[in-house]
This record gives C-alpha cells, sequence and structure tokens, in this order.
C-alpha cells in the first residue's frame, strides 16, 4: 500500500453497518490504514467493530445537512481520504468535493457528471444506447400506452437500489393500477439469462485499469452470497465500454443481464464500490488499494489481470463492550435512526 507522506493514510468510511464499507476496509492488510467509520445509525452492527473514539454518527445522505457533518467528522477525526459507500451520500459528496479539497481531504467518489448518469436508470439507458446493448425501456408516466408489450417486463423505480421496488409482469397491461403513473418508475423488457455484475476500476484520469466480471450465482436482499468471477470477454469489453461512457474515475459495479442468445445487455450502474468486492480482491486485483493509492499519488499498473475463483457469504459473529454499545466518541451527537 502507497502511504500518504510516508505515513499511513487516515480513512473515514461511511455507511460502516453496510457490506460495501465492510468489503472496502477488508481489502486492505492489517495495519496499513488508520480507518474511521460512520453510519446514520449507531445500533448498526458494523458500527460496533470500531473503538467509540473511531467512529461517528452522521444524517441521513438526502439530508441537506449530510455533507457538512461529514466534513466536520472528517475534520475531527484528522482524515486524509473520505470514502462514501451508500448511494443517497454521493452526489451531496461530490458536489461538496471542493469543501474537502480545501481542507485537505480527498474523496474516493465518482465525479457528479458520472453519478448524475448512473443514480437515474432512464437517463443511464439513455446514455449508454449505441454503446452497449440496452433493453427497451419506457417512461412509466400517464403517457405510457402498454399496447404492443405482450413479453414480460420489468417495472422499478428510476433511482434506488438492492432491487427494492422492483415488479415483474407477465405483460404491459397487467401492471398493478396501484403503482404511480409521475414518472418516478420505468418499465423494461424482461431478460431472461444469468445476471453478471462487472466491477470496473478507472484510474483518476479515466484510464480503465480493470473489469472483472461475476455471475451472481445466489442473491438474497438483493447482495450476491454465493458469486464466481469469470474471464467472460465480452463481459469484460461491455463493462469497459460502459465505464468509458460515463466518464468513470473510480469504482462502478456493471450489471447485466443476458438474453436468449447470451448477449449481454445493461441493468444498471452502481457508482460506487459494491459489497461483493472481495470476490474481485481475491480473483488477485484489489480495486480498493489500487483506487486509494491512485487518489494519493502513488503509480498503479496500467491493467491488472485476474483469474477465475468462488466466493461464498457466512455469518460471522462479534462480541463487544456493553458499554461502548451504540456510543459515539468522534463529536457527533448518538442517534438511532
Amino acid at each position: 500500500m502507497w502511504r500518504l507522506d510516508g505515513v499511513r493514510p487516515r480513512v473515514l468510511v461511511t455507511g460502516i453497518g453496510g457490506p460495501a464499507a465492510q468489503a472496502f476496509i477488508a481489502s486492505f492488510a492489517p495495519g496499513t490504514v488508520d480507518w474511521f467509520a460512520a453510519d446514520m445509525d449507531p445500533l448498526m452492527p458494523g458500527f460496533q467493530l470500531f473503538p467509540p473514539d473511531r467512529r461517528g454518527v452522521l444524517p441521513r445522505g438526502g439530508d441537506q445537512s449530510f455533507a457538512r457533518a461529514l466534513l466536520s467528522l472528517a475534520l475531527t477525526a484528522g482524515a486524509d481520504v473520505v470514502v462514501p459507500t451508500v448511494d443517497s451520500e454521493l452526489l451531496a459528496v461530490a458536489r461538496s468535493r471542493r469543501h474537502f479539497s480545501r481542507q485537505g481531504i480527498h474523496v474516493l467518489a465518482a465525479s457528479v457528471s458520472t453519478l448524475d448518469v448512473c443514480l437515474d436508470k432512464l437517463h443511464l439507458v439513455e446514455k449508454l444506447s449505441g454503446v452497449v446493448d440496452v433493453p427497451v425501456t419506457h417512461r412509466f408516466d400517464e403517457s405510457f400506452d402498454p399496447a404492443g408489450l405482450k413479453e414480460r417486463v420489468v417495472v422499478k423505480p428510476r433511482s434506488g437500489s438492492g432491487g427494492r421496488g422492483v415488479h415483474v409482469f407477465e405483460a404491459a397491461a397487467e401492471i398493478s393500477a396501484d403503482l404511480p403513473r409521475d414518472g418516478s418508475l420505468i418499465v423494461q423488457e424482461f431478460l431472461p439469462g444469468a445476471e453478471y455484475s462487472i466491477d470496473v476500476l478507472a484510474g483518476k484520469a479515466g484510464r480503465i485499469v480493470a473489469a472483472v466480471p461475476r455471475e451472481r450465482i445466489r442473491v438474497d436482499s438483493g447482495i450476491a452470497v454465493v458469486a464466481r468471477s469469470v474471464r467472460d470477454q465480452r463481459l469484460i469489453d461491455f463493462g469497459t465500454a460502459v465505464a468509458e461512457a460515463i466518464g468513470l474515475t473510480t469504482a462502478a459495479n456493471v450489471q447485466a443481464k443476458l438474453r436468449e442468445d447470451g448477449t449481454p445487455a445493461l441493468l444498471e450502474v452502481n457508482p460506487r464500490f459494491p459489497g461483493t468486492m472481495s470476490l474481485t480482491v481475491a480473483s488477485g486485483v484489489n480495486m480498493p488499494e489500487l483506487a486509494l493509492t491512485d487518489l494519493l499519488g502513488g503509480v498503479i499498473p496500467e491493467r491488472a489481470a485476474f483469474r477465475e475463483t468462488v466466493m461464498v457469504r457466512t455469518w460471522a459473529d462479534h462480541i463487544v463492550d456493553p458499554a461502548s454499545y451504540g456510543r459515539s466518541g468522534l463529536g457527533a451527537s448518538d442517534r438511532v435512526a
């Protein structure tokens, strides 16, 4: 791990109760980084893995005070780098990047322009049409006409993650009348094949360093619990093309599903480090370490190769001191969301 001014970087990671934050931290060897953790809920299990003086409580990502609270927490921690891992936080942090920079704090997050594309699934399809295969997509509003759409369709929110709010109907005419026709949803053709996630890393100058496809063999609540990395050049090229088109300058997770003929089509792009990053790291490409090294001015390879492997996610128990349970020592008030 490349060091900042010869010393270990101090890194504050948000969303510490989620798998993305945990996977990011687990990618580094012990003793190479000084970690600080943040979450909006001090009772999240991941919060308890850090001593009180290394953890702080934040408002929700959509709260207008979020970026300001995060900057305050980072200054209290003496952080060199802030890594947001929750979708709802990303735009607020990216838009405030200059405020962090003025305080000497680096932000490891995608650009505002990249986030504007990726966090709106309708905008994403429009942007990527003609670059890669995208599913036929309609805005679900009062003008939507289901006539002619006889095959299975998927209705999903334009924003959101984890499979929340996704519905499958046998035909567009069967879409529930309870769903709002206010333009917040989209209707897409149903893609019948296997689902793949492609972890892509780009340097801060936009050069694509790696694209590692993984098959989502078993999924629970939107999170892969059994997955394997695969050396499929079509998927590697697919993820690379998407990353270049959205102007990626850090890590992202490109999700695709196969058509009946086996060709990949785009589902969505998660413009952050994913919760299954541990599989990509085990496959030989340590994207968190490479991204942090690049951000801090270190040298990373032009292109990183990977090997195929399989990941099975299991439970782990941790015993914590009841006196410190849910307490924060980084200056933010304790809060239960």
